[in-house]
């Protein structure tokens, strides 16, 4: 069973640096895919937890 979820998450959460610079990140790739992994590198450095992507 697949299951999809929209998360929303507020400055006041986990602070605007992460905001700053996941937004840095992805201004940088000019529209391509942005750099994964300094992106988990960002996420994880502010709390957060990046999930697996699902099996193909």
């Amino acid at each position: 069973m697949d299951a999809k979820a929209l998360c929303v998450i507020s400055p006041a959460a986990i602070g605007p640096d992460y905001f700053r610079e996941a937004f840095g990140l992805l201004n940088a790739a000019a529209g391509g895919p942005p750099d994964k992994a300094r992106m988990m590198e960002i996420m994880r450095r502010h709390g957060l937890t990046p999930a697996a992507p699902p099996p193909t």
